[in-house]
């Protein structure tokens, strides 16, 4: 009996000590899946973080190449803006130097045309003219020598072109030249010199033409106003006996017009420079002793018609000596630049 309970406690031992075996052949197998899932879940985390940094190297590089290609574009367009701001600059000198000399030589060209017009406004007076403004000239001098006036009080301007202007009757005027602007203390007076050859019949009217009444009819320039005077001329044509007439417009009617023109200037550069109107006068200076012309004044007008030296210097020496003086040396000054200023060529 006895050993049969022992043979059944050894058996029940083997069978625990085979129990604690397959227990703990059984915790070591767990724990070396437990090892081993540890293991890849390490493996795992490392294959990810390195995929991670892999991919985070890429993107950073990825970065880092367009960060680079954005400066380069940078860069690149900072460059262009910079050429084309040079190529503005350099464009805009060279402009700036052709139009300064492009305005240079149109200057220059202005200048030239100016000298040129001035010339010819010198050579275009005619002998006549030069006659008159000798006589005025030496009028001048006389008078200063017998201390009728001082220097500055006689002033003669030849050869003035007025300005387009408009008169007072609202109409514009073109450009007019006159001979003669005489510029005194007594007033200012236009000197309108009528150069002819031959005979002059000057102030005909159809009441007092007579024999010539046929050649209003023919060639007058008032045939439709009665009282309005012509003014002809006869010529021999060469060494032939033929007569030739010329109807040369009333010098008067001239003189008058001119005046106008010329008081209407003055007035609307400055209104308060004139004191009274501009007096016009007219000169037959071609009718001398042996010169085998020959004026007749037929004309009514009260306008001044001088017919040589000596009635133009007596007639300027009555109206010094005998007229109102109106102007002070310093506003026939002002009035000298404003009429010199006429003949300046705008263009």
């Amino acid at each position: 009996m006895e050993y049969v309970l022992i043979c059944a406690i050894l058996a029940l031992l083997a069978g625990v000590f085979v129990l604690f075996y397959k227990n703990k052949q059984l915790e070591s197998e767990n724990q070396q899946v437990e090892f081993e899932k540890t293991k890849s879940i390490e493996n795992y985390q490392s294959e990810m973080a390195a995929a991670v940094a892999d991919y985070e190297e890429k993107q950073e590089t990825l970065k880092n190449i367009e960060r680079k290609k954005y400066n380069n574009l940078k860069e690149s367009a900072a460059r262009e803006v910079e050429n084309m701001r040079v190529m503005k600059n350099q464009l805009a000198m060279q402009h700036s130097k052709e139009r300064s000399e492009m305005q240079q030589k149109h200057s220059n060209e202005i200048h030239m045309l100016q000298d040129l017009i001035t010339e010819l406004r010198a050579y275009s007076r005619n002998g006549e003219e030069m006659n008159t403004h000798e006589i005025l000239h030496y009028m001048k001098r006389g008078f200063v020598q017998e201390g009728i006036i001082t220097e500055d009080e006689l002033h003669i301007i030849p050869n003035i072109f007025l300005p387009k202007v408009h008169s007072r009757r609202g109409n514009k005027m073109g450009n007019t030249r006159v001979d003669h602007i005489l510029l005194s203390t007594t007033g200012i007076y236009v000197i309108e010199t009528t150069e002819w050859q031959g005979r002059m019949i000057h102030g005909l009217t159809k009441e007092n033409a007579g024999v010539y009444s046929f050649m209003i009819d023919e060639i007058g320039k008032y045939q439709n106003e009665y009282e309005k005077e012509e003014t002809f001329v006869f010529m021999k044509k060469g060494d032939s006996m033929t007569l030739m007439v010329e109807n040369v417009g009333n010098p008067v009617y001239k003189a008058k017009h001119l005046s106008t023109i010329v008081y209407d200037y003055l007035k609307e550069v400055h209104s308060q420079a004139l004191k009274e109107e501009v007096k016009p006068t007219v000169y037959f200076g071609n009718e001398t002793n042996g010169s085998g012309n020959e004026m007749i004044d037929l004309s009514n007008e009260v306008l001044p018609r001088l017919k040589d030296r000596e009635q133009l210097v007596t007639y300027f020496r009555k109206e010094r000596l005998e007229g109102k003086v109106l102007y002070t040396v310093q506003e026939l000054q002002g009035i000298k630049e404003m009429i010199e200023c006429m003949g300046e060529v705008k263009l």
